[in-house]
């Protein structure tokens, strides 16, 4: 009988197919926890992939958070009585530590910022065109962007009242230059007009030396230039031209009572009721620049590199000395001073202690600063018409 060749064949073939068949496992979930750490250990979880990921790959279905926990340094022993100290006391309590080495300060961030420094903090919440003064209004599109302006104002002097700024600005370009009034809405940068001129625009009374503006609790917006005029602005597009018999006009602000009026040979009191005629207050005051008042009446002033201080019954001080370039000055609602000089503006407290600096390297060419009693509007000139702005802080 022939032996049966098939059978071994077979055995062969299944022989070497399962010989060369990859052997499998169960793949683990990586990295794990081991039982002794599921209390104080997660897994890394760099982030989740996808819809229905494996939570088994992103901690073990806990979510992570941070540990909020004051950092505790290693506890030390005092050499001298052999008891145990912390070494993360702080500064609260002492001046110097267990062992005699005085204690770092308080930490207090640059520039007086913060609760620490007791400063207030400020930062540019936007920049207001002021030259919108187009014949076509910016509203319409394309149109409005493109079309060339009537005149080229550049901003002087600056107040704000609530939520509207009010400038004067200049035109030096052509040869009938000229000075007005403007208002713009502080909200939106817009709400542009022209409050300073007559006759649909056309005309303009204020002199191209045009400087300082404020307001006074009705409403009723002032200017000066820098020869003897005021001019009153009732309502829009309505200028009385005052001969106030002043001379080097600088800036001028509204107190409780009458116009104060900083020029270069001192300051200038005019009542409400008769603004043609001004007595001095504050004897002995040259002032060099700009003028502001707080709520009481007091009158800040910048007089060289020192602000002084003039009370309503012309009581004279230095407020703060050896600011160097100091164009002008304004007061909040807290009794925070504020002066603008030619590159920043610097804070102080009611005290003539300086807190904060903020605005450096934010101006082209800065003129006046005003206040609506919370936030700061600084007026920059600009280097021509087309970068003229009301830098605004919040």
């Amino acid at each position: 009988m022939k032996k049966n060749k098939v059978l071994p064949l077979v055995f062969l073939l299944i022989t070497s197919f399962t010989a060369c068949t990859k052997k499998t496992t169960t793949i683990v979930p990586y990295p794990s926890v081991s039982p002794s750490g599921t209390a104080d250990v997660q897994n890394y979880s760099p982030y989740q992939q996808g819809v229905g990921a494996n939570p088994d790959y992103y901690g073990n279905g806990t979510s992570l958070s941070d540990d909020t926990s004051s950092f505790d340094n290693p506890t030390a022993t005092n050499p001298t009585t052999g008891t145990p100290v912390s070494n993360n006391g702080g500064t609260t309590g002492s001046t110097t530590d267990e062992f005699g080495v005085p204690n770092l300060p308080d930490y207090s961030p640059p520039g007086g910022g913060g609760t620490s420094g007791g400063g207030v903090t400020y930062a540019l919440a936007g920049n207001i065109a002021v030259d919108q003064d187009s014949y076509v209004p910016s509203s319409i599109p394309y149109i409005g962007q493109l079309a060339p302006s009537r005149n080229q104002w550049q901003a002087i002097g600056v107040a704000a009242s609530g939520s509207t700024i009010m400038l004067t600005a200049s035109d030096k370009s052509g040869l009938l230059k000229k000075g007005t009034a403007i208002t713009i809405s502080a909200a939106t940068g817009k709400d542009w007009k022209n409050v300073g001129s007559e006759y649909l625009g056309t005309r303009h009374k204020m002199d191209a030396t045009v400087k300082g503006i404020t307001v006074d609790s009705s409403g009723k917006i002032y200017t000066i230039d820098a020869e003897k005029y005021i001019y009153v602005i009732p309502k829009a597009n309505t200028v009385s031209k005052v001969d106030a018999g002043f001379s080097g006009g600088l800036d001028v602000v509204a107190v409780s009572d009458g116009l104060v009026i900083s020029t270069t040979t001192g300051l200038k009191k005019y009542p409400f009721s008769t603004i043609t005629a001004g007595t001095e207050l504050g004897a002995g005051v040259i002032p060099t620049g700009g003028v502001g008042a707080d709520k009481a009446g007091n009158v800040y002033v910048v007089s060289s590199n020192i602000i002084k201080k003039v009370t309503p019954a012309g009581v004279v001080s230095d407020f703060t000395t050896g600011v160097d370039s100091a164009l002008d000055v304004t007061v909040n609602n807290e009794g925070k001073v504020f002066v603008l000089t030619n590159q920043k503006v610097i804070v102080f407290d009611e005290a003539g202690k300086q807190v904060n600096t903020f605005g450096e390297g934010e101006f082209v060419a800065p003129q006046a600063i005003a206040s609506n009693g919370v936030d700061i509007f600084v007026s920059d000139s600009g280097s021509t018409y087309k970068d003229s702005q009301i830098a605004m802080y919040s």
